[in-house]
């Protein structure tokens, strides 16, 4: 997306995004911290939340444009796998820490859905901006506690996003040797 809107405004959408996709990337690695999907239900609903964010993944370069209702419905379906599987849980403690940061979740899918709806300018930034913060002062407001950490388990997700990190800069580096520009071939 960076590479197509290279300069502040490009940039600007891409940091919303990434605020937006990190938070419930981090918010699985917790979940499947908590409720390892041992049974067949989970993990046919962790299958749901993988298609959706592979429906996710692809409406993002025009997510503020035409793949706006994509990208607010794939996030639904994300969340709404999330919290379900998280309310599945029989540790107390992660049962009591997802409730407090539940209903931030929640509303998160909703200001994508009124940020969809409201016509392309300055508004539609101002919501975006509004759903990025929500997720990350609601984190300083209702900090999740009680809930149980396996460090080897978050060592190990965060290990993949840089093997994902490290390979789109080796193919974007060679995107740019094999052409005069930096830009992807079509």
């Amino acid at each position: 997306m960076l590479s197509h809107e290279l300069d502040l405004v490009g940039l600007a959408r891409t940091a919303l995004l990434l605020a937006v996709i990190w938070w419930m990337y981090g918010a699985y690695a917790w979940l499947t911290n908590a409720v390892p999907p041992r049974r067949s239900s989970a993990r046919s609903l962790l299958v749901l939340a993988t298609i959706a964010y592979l429906v996710l993944a692809i409406s993002v370069p025009a997510a503020f444009g035409e793949n706006r209702w994509v990208f607010a419905v794939a996030y639904l379906v994300i969340v709404l796998v999330h919290s379900g599987l998280f309310l599945t849980t029989t540790d107390p403690g992660n049962r009591h820490g997802i409730l407090r940061v539940l209903p931030s979740n929640l509303i998160v899918p909703l200001l994508l859905f009124a940020a969809a709806a409201v016509p392309a300018g300055p508004w539609r930034w101002a919501c975006w901006a509004v759903v990025a913060a929500a997720l990350w002062i609601s984190a300083l407001v209702r900090l999740p506690t009680g809930i149980s950490v396996r460090a080897p388990h978050f060592v190990e997700r965060h290990g993949l996003v840089l093997i994902i990190a490290f390979g789109e800069t080796v193919v974007a580096v060679g995107c740019c040797s094999a052409a005069s520009s930096c830009s992807p071939p079509a």
